[in-house]
């Protein structure tokens, strides 16, 4: 009754059932709140577990199809269309609000929601099978003995039904929209091959009216990091957060998800990454806000940036190694974002406050160069199974995804995305190059007619296309002048 090597535990909590008699069980059984156990699985049986419950691979799912008359055969059988996804580690005094905030969500997209225990220690998967309890829509509650978020987002991933998987934290609140935005994006056509969101992630504190002068200076922090990760130069490659992340269940399956072997950072950039290096886009969703708790003092924000730094630095070395990239080629695009902002802020830097907050810049700066300087010696690269993705070598299923002419581009070494990200506002196409550093734009008009020819159209139906009369010589001569200079670059199939 167990899948091979499975080693998380889930229930399905369904109201209003009473746990009346007990399901079978090979090996050894023991009821009403006891444990059975068989290998390294155990099944927790309790007073909410909806009465028809089947075991089925190593967990319970209430109502299979041969009770088609059940009140609530349809909440068992029907898929949800979306997965939300916890990884939660001791975070029994910050889950409830996150539980509530989920409940709250103003969305016609049904979805599931499963929370992912990693070895806690103050009790928070007891405390989430009690809120699961209360709770009128489908939670799934279970543990992962493996260490590290990574694995217990994975886990999480293997038991969704969802067509599209939303990560997120348990330290986290969310907007009522926050759903709805985030993934309604990847059940829609586009233009382009999209195949994750990002979300905007805000500062808890942010929202109290007088927050301290620490609150104020780590706000400021991430903020930078929200607006420069997704947008036109990024620190490399576009990613977004697992604390606010949406990505298609298919792709996120064939890239084979999370890396488990960068257990606290680096992990969801790395996705991202090879994401975006497999021939597809991560885009933006300005309003699916959640509020991210930050950490509460300075010593516990120097040790963040520390972990962040030892991370990314195995991060950088491992697609170094993948790309056959120059020791300064990877580095180069995080310098100059970091540059970037260093130059903003010390532009904006008008009074005494500011002066204080580049001060805590500098002792960031110490702290991640400490971090640095440990995974010099002690970082552990990639996961090995993982170097397809990273060389840019599609997975065979996720080939059919993309067209004719991104199929072209992405064979050619290109990476693109949508310059502003936002998925809903019109924008320009970014093209870089990771192995050479090299970058182009197309802006919207020439990002059209690129589409069209690559798709084998002619200059009259590009001219249609941008709703320009496709009888107008001077119109169909500026069209195969663009057409030209997209053939010299070698962009057209």
């Amino acid at each position: 009754m167990r899948a091979k090597g499975a080693r998380a535990v889930y229930h399905h909590i369904v109201l209003g059932a009473d746990f009346t008699h007990a399901p079978r069980i090979a090996g050894r059984r023991k009821f009403d709140g006891a444990t059975a156990r068989r290998g390294d699985f155990s099944i927790h049986a309790h007073a909410h577990v909806d009465r028809y419950a089947a075991i089925f691979r190593g967990g319970f799912q209430s109502l299979p199809p041969h009770f088609p008359h059940s009140a609530l055969a349809s909440l068992a059988v029907a898929s949800p269309v979306v997965s939300v996804i916890i990884s939660a580690k001791n975070e029994a005094d910050r889950l409830a609000a996150c539980f509530e905030s989920l409940a709250a969500q103003k969305t016609k997209l049904t979805f599931e929601v499963i929370v992912v225990d990693n070895n806690s220690t103050d009790g928070t998967y007891a405390l989430a099978r009690r809120l699961a309890a209360k709770q009128k829509r489908r939670f799934i509650i279970g543990k992962q003995k493996k260490a590290g978020a990574p694995a217990a987002r994975n886990a999480g991933a293997k038991k969704a039904r969802g067509k599209i998987l939303v990560f997120t934290d348990a330290d986290c609140t969310h907007s009522s929209h926050w759903l709805e935005e985030i993934a309604r994006p990847l059940l829609e056509d586009h233009h382009y091959p999209l195949a994750a969101m990002g979300g905007y992630t805000k500062s808890a504190f942010a929202e109290r009216k007088r927050p301290s002068l620490f609150e104020r200076y780590l706000d400021g922090f991430f903020s930078f990091w929200d607006e420069d990760r997704l947008h036109a130069f990024p620190a490399f490659l576009p990613w977004a957060p697992t604390c606010n992340l949406a990505v298609k269940a298919e792709v996120f399956k064939g890239l084979g998800g999370f890396d488990e072997r960068w257990k606290t950072a680096a992990y969801d950039v790395d996705f991202c990454w090879r994401l975006s290096l497999c021939g597809f886009v991560c885009g933006y969703a300005p309003k699916a806000e959640a509020r991210h708790l930050r950490r509460g003092t300075l010593r516990a924000f120097f040790r963040q940036m520390e972990n962040y730094a030892y991370y990314n630095h195995a991060l950088l070395t491992t697609y170094e190694k993948e790309l056959e990239l120059s020791t300064f080629s990877a580095r180069k695009e995080r310098f100059l974002s970091r540059g970037r902002r260093t130059l903003s802020l010390i532009k904006g830097t008008t009074n005494i406050t500011e002066a204080r907050f580049r001060g805590l810049d500098g002792l960031v700066n110490v702290a991640a160069l400490k971090g640095v300087m440990e995974a010099q010696f002690t970082a552990e690269e990639g996961d090995p199974k993982l170097s397809a993705s990273r060389q840019g070598i599609t997975p065979k299923t996720l080939r059919p995804l993309l067209t004719r002419g991104y199929t072209h581009l992405h064979n050619q070494g290109w990476c693109y995305w949508k310059n502003p990200s936002d998925v809903e506002s019109p924008g320009d196409l970014i093209l870089f190059q990771p192995r050479t550093s090299e970058r182009f734009r197309l802006n919207e008009t020439a990002w059209k007619v690129w589409e069209i020819k690559s798709d084998r159209g002619q200059s009259e139906d590009a001219a249609r296309a941008l709703e320009q009369d496709d009888e107008d010589a001077d119109i169909l001569r500026d069209i195969d002048q663009v057409t030209l200079d997209l053939r010299t670059r070698r962009l057209l199939p």
